[in-house]
């Protein structure tokens, strides 16, 4: 099986809690205006990767992380990629899983009844980006956002989830500086620059 990936940085510190490998899938339909990864909105461009050789590759790594992000782009436009990934990662190793979509749970609670995704998935944050609603330094990005945990499948909603205070990665890949977590502010600090080979770009 494959899938649609634009990127994957690692480490990453923002979108979630501890050292994380951030996964970028490619395609959104949403729209979001502002729409704050524009690069990942075309549903064409990116790179298809083989679930089990991107899995195999993030295993050898994963005793050096704390978890994975998985963003995009609208990852759920990519459904059973999606779930075959998160799968072998909560069956295989001790990552915890975090997954950003621009839909409401309620949203994918229609769109995909039998709920699989929320056996694997840790923490899921809702929700479209609302600029007028943004919150500075904090993930979720805007207040209209929710933050669920989920155990056996059930989810628990909380806005307080502790993730990391540092504010903002800068990745440096071939020249482009890409920020994650939100839009750099005068208030937020640098933390990390992380060099080219620390970013698969496609």
């Amino acid at each position: 099986m494959q899938w649609r990936i634009n990127q994957i940085q690692y480490p990453v510190h923002t979108l979630g809690n501890g050292k994380r490998i951030c996964i970028c899938v490619q395609g959104c339909p949403m729209g979001c205006s502002p729409c704050r990864n524009t690069r990942l909105s075309h549903q064409g461009k990116g790179e298809l990767l083989d679930i089990k050789l991107l899995f195999n590759w993030i295993r050898l790594k994963s005793e050096a992380f704390d978890g994975i992000t998985i963003t995009g782009g609208e990852p759920f436009e990519q459904y059973e990629p999606l779930v075959a990934f998160i799968k072998l990662v909560k069956q295989y190793t001790r990552l915890q899983v975090t997954c950003y979509s621009s839909f409401y749970l309620h949203e994918l609670y229609k769109r995909f009844p039998a709920k699989e995704f929320t056996l694997y998935t840790d923490i899921l944050i809702d929700g479209r980006f609302k600029d007028k609603h943004s919150i500075t330094g904090s993930s979720p990005g805007s207040s209209n956002q929710s933050v669920y945990f989920f155990k056996d499948g059930m989810p628990f909603i909380t806005n307080s989830y502790p993730f990391t205070k540092i504010k903002c990665d800068a990745i440096i890949n071939e020249g482009t500086t890409i920020w994650s977590g939100n839009l750099l502010r005068k208030e937020m600090h640098l933390k990390d620059t992380v060099l080219p080979d620390y970013v698969l770009s496609y």
